[in-house]
């Protein structure tokens, strides 16, 4: 398994992504997760998206760092709002493409508020999905499904059935631990087994079961971290091992992130010798 450590960017909660590079780097950070506020506010400059692009992964290479995963839009795939937001997310991901992104994390559609069956749910997702991926043949990237904390897909069997109904090879899944921990759909090894090789991305977190608390490992969540490692193993992960941990991060003074850093590089090193 050769899984880098790696921070998703809004852990040092700025504006600018450039601002949070140079954080990173002052912490030896060398991965990050380009999240998707950062992602978003890159796109909104004047100019080229893709020129911007370029222009973010020459800074953060002059800074020792990169970004191989990054999170497309939130609430992501608005099916229910139909191409205007599918060609959100086909400019991001040019976008993120241009950073050098390889997997990006994407949400399918909650449909929150919306009076449909969950049959429906899923439908309307294989049917934009299948847009998402005619739209993006081109672009050399993995989209990785995430499991959700609730709404569809939530656990490994759907998602699993939505690649297969999408039935392009452009889409991957991304692993939130997490979410996992709250849904108790399978154990986190199970998950990763089953995954096999489509498992691509990691949001690695952890909580007590009842909230989405997105804190570190070993401190009042109750994941099975040994089972969690396991499964990497067996599946010989080599993605970004990606924490987002926005409760241990969300408020903090720059200065103690700055050591807290130092915190979520020991986890990374305890479970990496598990």
């Amino acid at each position: 398994m050769n899984a880098p450590f790696s921070i998703w960017s809004q852990y040092y909660n700025t504006e600018e992504p450039e601002e949070a590079i140079l954080e990173f780097e002052k912490d030896g950070v060398t991965h990050i997760e380009l999240s998707h506020e950062h992602g978003s506010a890159i796109l909104a400059r004047d100019g080229d998206y893709r020129e911007n692009g370029r222009k973010f992964k020459e800074f953060m290479a002059e800074h020792g760092i990169t970004a191989t995963q990054g999170h497309l839009a939130f609430p992501s795939l608005i099916v229910c709002e139909g191409e205007s937001f599918i060609d959100y997310i086909v400019r991001q991901a040019e976008l993120y493409e241009a950073i050098g992104i390889k997997c990006s994390v994407l949400h399918c559609d909650y449909m929150r508020g919306v009076d449909v069956t969950d049959e429906d749910i899923f439908e309307k997702n294989v049917v934009a999905l299948k847009e998402v991926a005619r739209r993006t043949a081109h672009i050399d990237m993995y989209i990785c499904l995430e499991n959700l904390g609730g709404g569809a897909p939530v656990g490994i069997d759907p998602i699993l059935e939505l690649i297969k109904r999408v039935g392009s090879p452009k889409f991957a899944i991304c692993l939130d631990t997490g979410h996992l921990n709250r849904t108790k759909t399978s154990s986190q090894k199970e998950f990763l087994v089953k995954g096999g090789s489509l498992i691509k991305a990691l949001h690695v977190h952890d909580n007590d079961g009842g909230e989405d608390q997105h804190i570190l490992p070993f401190s009042r969540g109750n994941i099975d971290w040994q089972d969690f490692i396991d499964g990497l193993r067996e599946i010989n992960y080599e993605g970004m091992f990606n924490y987002e941990i926005p409760g241990d991060s969300k408020n903090c003074p720059r200065e103690v992130l700055h050591q807290k850093t130092k915190l979520v590089k020991a986890t990374y090193d305890y479970l990496m010798k598990m």
